[in-house]
């Protein structure tokens, strides 16, 4: 079983120790020690010029994009023993200077919203391709959320109620900020770790804490259940 301690960020309390045997534990998935391979697109959006020609923020150097993929490989195909293993292909990146989708929000549900149509615009075969969206997400004290994903399922946001979307949906993929890509200028959140995070929520992976005590936590059998909620 993929180690799921490497994908989700652990809470600072846990409900106790849970085994395989568990109620509410996820089965392992097996059949074959191949990785299975995700092909990447990548799409950088900066904000706009304030000349023709002039500089423009969130522009990531492909390498950058690059060194976030190989992160994501060894963390996911580190243990070849571990069923399923899954790799990463950077197949393409797209470009993009719009100042309103690089202000984007999480607004995954409002069709009018900067997320959805930068989305829209943007998405390629989303069904077979992990869309990818870097940008500079407004800063809120209360709620830093830096980067988030679409779950393969329908899932409940406190506020919105049950989201779900089909697996060719232009909303499924990933928002980061552009900052906390591997080598980032945000410190803490430039390890590589938060790409590895949102991918892991992509891939149906729930945080330890999402069900707290009573539900299995993230449903894996290596990690405990949590009830403290730490923001990601």
């Amino acid at each position: 079983m993929m180690s799921s301690a490497a994908v989700a960020q652990t809470s600072a309390e846990f409900c106790g120790l849970q085994t395989a045997g568990d109620p509410g534990v996820a089965t392992p998935l097996t059949g074959g020690t191949d990785p299975i391979t995700i092909p990447v697109l990548f799409h950088v959006i900066s904000s706009e010029p304030v000349h023709p020609g002039g500089a423009v923020e969130g522009d990531v150097a492909r390498s950058a994009l690059e060194a976030q993929i190989a992160w994501l490989n060894g963390i996911f195909g580190q243990d070849p023993s571990s069923e399923p293993r899954f790799q990463f292909r950077l197949i393409g990146v797209t470009r993009t200077s719009n100042d309103t989708w690089f202000g984007m929000d999480y607004a995954p549900s409002d069709p009018n919203s900067a997320e959805v149509q930068a989305k829209t615009a943007l998405s390629v075969d989303p069904a077979s391709v992990l869309n990818i969206y870097t940008a500079r997400p407004p800063e809120m004290a209360e709620f830093p959320l830096r980067a988030w994903a679409t779950y393969p399922f329908p899932y409940t946001v406190p506020g919105l109620g049950t989201l779900s979307f089909p697996e060719d949906s232009p909303v499924q993929g990933i928002v980061m900020d552009y900052r906390a890509l591997l080598g980032g200028s945000l410190p803490g959140l430039n390890t590589g770790d938060l790409g590895v995070h949102e991918v892991g929520h992509y891939l149906g992976l729930y945080h330890t804490w999402e069900f707290e005590c009573a539900s299995g936590g993230d449903m894996v059998g290596d990690t405990n259940p949590g009830s403290l909620p730490v923001v990601c």
